[in-house]
């Protein structure tokens, strides 16, 4: 039986490189879901293609994406999902009416509880992002965002009782693991990196890592050199705090995991975690998702960066300043935002200074500095862009690594 036989198209939803999500209905029943189309060029990915269906016909998950059934048509796959009317994460919060730190552990919570679920089966997603969190409904005042886990394409099975898989280092540059950029044999860990970073997001609006340099961006990440400062994190509970030291941990042996994050005192006892509206953060994360939805700053720019790189000669080691506190150009939109909405100048907020972007904090070093040694752009057939970097640790040979981003990565 054919797709059209069954279902009817109705409107885009979202488009990628590879693959279009387009709403449809059946026209049996009436029922709304969302179809995910995929285009493969050749043998080898329709392989990958089949390879994701399968995977999710295994799965069975009140936070992960249901797969109703899979159609196979002429040089495309077509995957029919459960349709989930509110957008991804970052879209859904920002139109909610107010934010909490409780709102934040809620979406924390059901992401570390699909985590912990795959875990179980020895499913990698390896590409945990705001844009692959889905809402199940429409922003409501009365109940916290329900979140569900979609787009398996990068997935990798971990079989024969084995703990982590070699292969090849991808996904969002903002929340690879430092294990996924040095391509070392990688495990359920590097999803509860990627949780630690959008759990620093939800918390104060912006990321633990970042820099307009991709280079530092990733020897940022291979240093855990990342900071709480003030004033961002004042009113920001220790407890979350420690969950995000535990899951920003270097080395992957040391990482908390889903199991052991679920019972950790913030996730667990969110009953009692602060529910006053965060008003800055709401502005802060806001700006960085229009950033992210109109300009493609979180992702886009950083991929268009690689292929324009001057490769330094020179040794660069990163210092503790490097570590990313809200750039000025984020906080500006920020302060338009405030200045809007409230029409008052005190609820503006101020640039980052020099004590600011200065801030020390002995919890966020890693044993371990990384040094540039090398780094130019480069192409690959699979991927639309990638960078090649050469690190040094400590005294130790130099090892070439390369970051890469998946095609169907736009935003």
């Amino acid at each position: 039986m054919k797709f059209e036989d069954v279902y009817e198209i109705k409107e885009l939803i979202g488009k990628g490189s590879f693959a279009e999500v387009k709403k449809c209905v059946n026209r049996k029943t009436s029922q709304l879901f969302a179809v995910k189309e995929i285009h493969y060029e050749d043998a080898e990915h329709r392989e990958n293609v089949e390879h994701e269906s399968e995977l999710l016909e295994q799965l069975d998950h009140v936070s992960i994406v249901r797969l109703e059934e899979v159609f196979y048509a002429d040089g495309k796959v077509l995957m029919v999902l459960e349709y989930l009317p509110g957008g991804d994460l970052f879209d859904g919060l920002v139109s909610r009416p107010s934010y909490s730190e409780k709102d934040a552990c809620a979406c924390a919570q059901q992401i570390i509880t699909a985590l912990n679920y795959l875990s179980k089966l020895g499913i990698i997603h390896r590409d945990l992002k705001p844009e692959n969190l889905l809402l199940a409904e429409k922003p409501t005042v009365d109940r916290p965002p329900i979140v569900k886990l979609t787009d398996f394409g990068i997935a990798k099975s971990i079989k024969d009782g084995r703990q982590v898989i070699e292969c090849h280092g991808s996904g969002s540059p903002m929340y690879l693991a430092p294990e996924t950029i040095l391509e070392r044999p990688v495990g359920c860990a590097v999803d509860i990196w990627a949780c630690g970073v959008i759990l620093y997001l939800l918390l104060v609006g912006y990321p633990p890592f970042w820099n307009q340099r991709v280079e530092f961006l990733l020897l940022s990440i291979l240093q855990g050199n990342y900071t709480f400062p003030s004033p961002y994190w004042d009113s920001v509970s220790d407890s979350a705090k420690d969950l995000i030291r535990k899951m920003l941990t270097v080395n992957p042996d040391q990482r908390i995991t889903a199991s052991q994050a679920l019972r950790h005192d913030w996730i667990s006892q969110g009953d009692i975690v602060p529910s006053l509206h965060r008003q800055t953060t709401f502005v802060r994360l806001t700006a960085f998702n229009a950033r992210r939805k109109l300009k493609g700053v979180v992702l886009g720019l950083i991929a268009r960066k690689r292929l324009t790189f001057t490769p330094s000669r020179n040794v660069v080691r990163l210092s503790r300043k490097d570590s990313y506190t809200p750039d000025p150009e984020l906080e500006h939109e920020g302060q338009e935002i405030l200045a809007n909405k409230e029409h008052e100048e005190e609820h503006r907020l101020g640039k980052i200074d020099e004590d600011v972007n200065g801030h020390d904090n002995d919890l966020a070093k890693s044993p371990k500095e990384y040094h540039l040694t090398d780094l130019k752009p480069r192409r690959a057939r699979t991927y639309r862009s990638s960078v090649y970097i050469k690190v040094k640790a400590g005294e130790g040979r130099a090892r070439d690594r390369v970051g890469k981003k998946r095609p169907d990565e736009d935003n």
